[in-house]
């Protein structure tokens, strides 16, 4: 039998005058519960965790459930909230009873073989034969081990089993209504996790949908996570309904986003959420708009994709490389066209675009007046004093590798540090131009 283990969330808010989150001396405990196993399947996304801003206080009401209050205030979000007063919450693993499937303190006797399991997976991994889940009628306690019809309490010494308990689907789990409720749906034949107010069946993609978002959904046939291509319907892990209409784990969906992924694996479409979404869109704007068009990409043009309307436009050649979508307004495109023959109907299509979508921000190319801009901007002094601390003028070099700086970040807090940088890039650009003149004299040699 495989050890369980769960894991411990803790929600804190911190002392007065202090900021740090890290250390526990300046925690104020609010409240502690189980809130999920620890499977093989959901382990780094668990891991990964760490503590994080859930929301402002006053938003939390402590007669309310944790998963009622994130139900009502919306996703967690590592937002820097201003001016008030926050609710934190940490993570542990922690060794509990039952298996990694399960919390719960009793056996399942299955009724084909006659043996005993913690639960139908586990029962599942070592037999030539599903578990019967609808038909099991006893259980066998783990703390007295005395046999008895399948309840939520041991009948000899009252051991509790489970905190949360379905005859109809004879499901025991000891992860309480605080982290995981659970409610009976007759259409979909078993216990779904959430509140069943807050959730409509869709009889077409045989599933239940949260309530704000049954009317927008795309209907789709479901069963399978597009990421592990596990059963959504037996599986005991959360899942939902992305906007795109593909359904995928909960923790799936976490570990997408822990890498960067911010694109349905199956039709490309955009998938972040909420305030997720918004921090994203937010920090790629400033991004965006930051980043200056190479020297050898000025005047270039591309067509792209948008992933997300199916359409085609036109971009300026972008080193990010980043190509926001006019219509959408979303980073979700793919280049399909960037050959040097067809710039001339590029460059036509893309001014008639600009008039189309006037508000639509045009990234700036790195010359002269723009490297000029940043530079003044940021070190708050004439361009000709920079110029002469740098022992530079503009030039092909300088208007090649003075963007490459603006673009990497790479702009330090003092001029020194800025011409040791840029020299330093001139150095490398000097012997790449010296490998490319050896290999052509040894290609004229041969």
């Amino acid at each position: 039998m495989k050890t369980n283990e769960v894991v411990c969330t803790t929600l804190f808010k911190l002392k007065e005058e202090t900021e740090d989150i890290e250390n526990s001396e300046n925690h104020i405990f609010v409240r502690e519960f189980v809130s999920d196993v620890v499977a093989d399947e959901t382990r780094q996304a668990l891991t990964n965790q760490t503590v994080y801003a859930l929301m402002p206080l006053e938003n939390f009401d402590l007669n309310k459930t944790f998963f009622v209050n994130i139900y009502e205030f919306g996703e967690k979000t590592n937002e820097n909230y201003k001016n008030v007063d926050l609710l934190y919450a940490k993570t542990k693993i922690i060794p509990s009873v039952g298996c990694e499937h399960y919390v719960r303190r009793c056996l399942l006797k299955c009724e084909i073989c006659q043996k005993y399991y913690t639960c139908r997976f586990c029962h599942n991994e070592v037999e030539d034969h599903e578990f019967p889940r609808f038909q099991t009628k006893i259980v066998r306690c783990m703390k007295c081990q005395t046999e008895q019809d399948i309840s939520i309490k041991c009948t000899q010494c009252d051991n509790e089993f489970g905190t949360q308990y379905c005859d109809l689907c004879k499901l025991i789990t000891g992860i309480s209504d605080e982290a995981k409720p659970l409610y009976h749906c007759d259409q979909c034949k078993l216990c779904n996790v959430g509140i069943k107010e807050q959730n409509k069946h869709c009889d077409k993609c045989d599933s239940c949908i949260l309530v704000p978002y049954f009317d927008t959904h795309v209907c789709k046939q479901q069963g399978t996570c597009i990421v592990c291509l596990g059963d959504l319907h037996r599986s005991i892990y959360g899942s939902f309904i992305m906007k795109c209409g593909h359904e995928i784990h909960l923790h799936c969906y976490d570990n997408l986003v822990e890498m960067d992924n911010y694109k349905c694996t199956v039709c490309k479409k955009f998938i972040l959420m909420g305030d997720q979404r918004k921090q994203y869109m937010k920090y790629m704007n400033e991004r965006y708009k930051e980043i200056l068009i190479a020297e050898e990409m000025i005047g270039r043009h591309v067509q792209i994709h948008c992933n997300e309307c199916n359409k085609n436009y036109v971009n300026k050649m972008h080193p990010g490389p980043l190509y926001l979508c006019p219509e959408c307004e979303l980073y979700n495109c793919e280049v399909i066209d960037d050959t040097k023959e067809h710039q001339e109907q590029l460059q036509e299509q893309f001014e008639k675009q600009i008039l189309q979508f006037p508000n639509i921000f045009v990234p700036e190319d790195g010359n002269e007046q723009n490297i000029t801009k940043r530079l003044e901007k940021f070190y708050n002094t004439e361009i000709k004093i920079i110029l002469e601390h740098l022992n530079i003028e503009f030039n092909e070099i300088t208007l090649h590798i003075l963007p490459v700086l603006i673009n990497n970040g790479d702009l330090s807090k003092t001029l020194d540090e800025l011409k040791e940088l840029f020299w330093g890039h001139a150095e490398q650009l000097e012997q790449m131009e010296d490998d490319e003149e050896y290999e052509e004299e040894e290609q004229q040699e041969q």
